[in-house]
């Protein structure tokens, strides 16, 4: 995956941006790039992130969900011919680690609110 070498890449330099669709984020994390591009997912996810049945009091949408939803909505990109999150969730959870930024959430934490962004996503 060219994001993963990009941040091994980056684990290795000082000072490296990476670009992500026009976005750069100066700390590398190209996974809040994504939804912060897509105003209107990443409002929709802002306004309901508190109401679904997988959030946790004490996390919050800019450090700990908004990764998750874009690790999905990115994901569903990715994985264009895959219909179903679950034929490519182990994948998921092994990248987890490399893409969730500065969020709190374990893989079982976030799982949910990545298929949720997955699904959302019409095909």
């Amino acid at each position: 995956m060219v994001l993963d070498q990009a941040a091994a890449l980056m684990n290795k330099v000082q000072n490296v941006q990476l670009v992500v669709k026009g976005y750069t984020d100066a700390t590398g994390n190209a996974v809040a790039n994504t939804l912060e591009g897509n105003t209107e997912e990443d409002a929709y996810w802002r306004d309901n992130y508190a109401t679904t049945s997988y959030y946790a009091q004490g996390y919050d949408y800019d450090t700990d969900y908004r990764s998750a939803y874009d690790y999905g909505y990115r994901a569903r990109h990715h994985f264009n011919d895959a219909n179903d999150f679950d034929s490519v969730e182990n994948e998921l959870r092994q990248d987890w680690a490399q893409f969730k930024g500065q969020s709190r959430l374990s893989w079982d934490q976030a799982r949910l609110a990545a298929r949720d962004a997955w699904y959302r996503i019409e095909r």
